[in-house]
């Protein structure tokens, strides 16, 4: 179609006329841009979901065929380099009980829908250290009678992971966990991209810093709540959150281990 056609199509329609019709299209391109977005944003949650469900069945294979859960991968190593995607030998201190899911000890997809690494932290006593077999060390509130043989954590072993509802909240969603795995959603704030580098954004809410790597200590408190979009007029201003979290039941985890035969 060429411009003297199309001024030939608006011969007879006034200069409001054109501009309401304008109006008109660009309002409908706009909600479709919407709602393009927002589907797209639904399939890669979507995506992203089935991805932390595969990692956690890979988490309690892992333990089931090993006695223990696996350390955390170094964040900070580029894919390619060396020991990247691997567990670390040990992560019995707070500064490495958390990272980077180890992909490639897991046999699993190294990033989320959004192309950002999955986070994950494990409580020290359900972790050995990998050059070694599975080792139950006894902790003072745990005295299992026998010990167990085969598996680093016993049946009266409890996580110390935390998930609540808000940073600093009363209420815990779930208590005693012995690992979470973390997808820090479309804003990334807080996730490791392939490169080893992290993204960091000082609008991050407290919410979202919680489930940052280098805010998992001992005990870690996380927090899992319904995704929600900025709000600066709110009282107090309301951040952005869009983590998805899962986590490992010790329950679950312990019933595997009964069934692979690795305890009691």
């Amino acid at each position: 179609m060429t411009m003297r056609s199309v001024m030939k199509d608006f011969k007879g329609f006034t200069l409001v006329e054109v501009a309401i019709v304008l109006v008109i299209v660009g309002l409908l391109l706009g909600g479709l841009m919407a709602t393009l977005r927002q589907t797209t944003e639904n399939a890669k949650r979507s995506e992203t979901n089935a991805l932390l469900a595969e990692a956690k069945e890979a988490l309690i294979g892992f333990s089931m065929a090993n006695g223990r859960l696996p350390c955390p991968a170094d964040p900070t190593i580029a894919t390619g380099a060396a020991n990247a995607g691997s567990e670390r030998v040990g992560c019995t201190l707070a500064a490495d009980r958390a990272g980077a899911l180890p992909w490639v000890t897991l046999g699993i997809a190294e990033t989320d829908a959004w192309g950002r690494r999955f986070s994950y932290s494990v409580t020290p006593s359900f972790a050995d250290d990998s050059s070694t077999t599975a080792t139950f060390i006894p902790p003072a509130t745990c005295i299992p009678a026998p010990n167990p043989t085969q598996s680093s954590f016993a049946l009266c072993s409890d996580g110390d992971i935390t998930i609540r509802n808000v940073e600093g909240g009363a209420t815990s969603i779930a208590a005693g966990i012995p690992a979470v795995i973390i997808s820090h959603g479309r804003n990334g704030f807080n996730a490791y991209l392939s490169t080893g580098t992290q993204i960091i954004d000082p609008s991050s809410g407290a919410d979202e810093n919680s489930n940052a790597i280098n805010d998992a200590g001992t005990p870690a408190e996380l927090v899992s709540t319904t995704p929600r979009d900025p709000d600066p007029s709110a009282v107090p201003p309301r951040t952005e959150y869009d983590d998805l979290v899962i986590w490992i039941s010790p329950n679950i985890l312990k019933s595997k281990m009964i069934t692979a035969g690795k305890l009691p």
